[in-house]
């Protein structure tokens, strides 16, 4: 049917992607009124994008994203350098807490931002920036996390219905508690030439916590 619909008007499917002869992407979902998109053989034919779904789904699989770590290490870094071995334990048993935590809306959503995109979108290549561009849209969508973990994706995330709602407020909990982590942290560094590129990436992160939490 769609195949038909594709040549009887061909304006409705209008895209600047330029598919391989076999590579077949179908509509999605609609939100806010922007078209949403997959690959239909899933991410065997993602190309460039492939490589960002794998990072996502690892860091679905770890509990924790790439800016996490980095600080983190950072962190651990410059405690050792002083000699804090008190404020080391303390980071040690933060990162372990959180990799026994179960997987959040905010890491799902990651993973949905390379697997749909948009006609605005090259679908062979992922751009982090406006992944990120779409997750402030899909926020707004409350419906959007149910389609998301009871579709395509949910063999990354199998839950029943009934844990959606369990999954957003277990979410907003995790990030007040990466919030008073960051917050403690940050207290406890004295800004120098050394640490100060760790200082504002930890600054930056507990204002997107901050405007995230104040969204919810």
């Amino acid at each position: 049917m769609r195949p038909l619909l594709k040549k009887l008007f061909p304006f409705l499917y209008k895209t600047s992607w330029k598919l391989k002869p076999e590579h077949e992407v179908e509509l999605a979902f609609v939100s806010d009124g922007v078209e949403y998109f997959c690959f239909t053989n899933g991410f065997d034919v993602y190309s460039e994008r492939y490589a960002a779904a794998a990072d996502a789904i690892n860091m679905l699989e770890m509990r924790v994203n790439r800016e996490y770590l980095k600080t983190m290490i950072g962190l651990h870094k410059e405690y050792t350098r002083k000699g804090q071995n008190d404020n080391c334990a303390i980071l040690i048993h933060h990162l372990e807490e959180r990799m026994n935590h179960i997987s959040n809306e905010e890491l799902f959503l990651q993973l949905a931002a390379v697997w749909y995109f948009d006609k605005q979108e090259n679908c062979y290549v992922y751009n982090p920036e406006y992944g990120e561009k779409k997750i402030a849209r899909w926020r707004k969508d409350k419906e959007l996390l149910s389609f998301f973990l009871q579709g395509q994706l949910s063999q990354f995330m199998p839950l029943l219905p009934s844990s959606i709602p369990h999954i957003q407020n277990y979410t907003k909990e995790t990030n007040l508690e990466l919030l008073r982590m960051l917050r403690f942290h940050l207290s406890s560094q004295s800004e120098s030439s050394s640490n100060k590129d760790l200082i504002s990436s930890i600054k930056l992160q507990i204002l997107k916590l901050e405007e995230l939490l104040a969204e919810n």
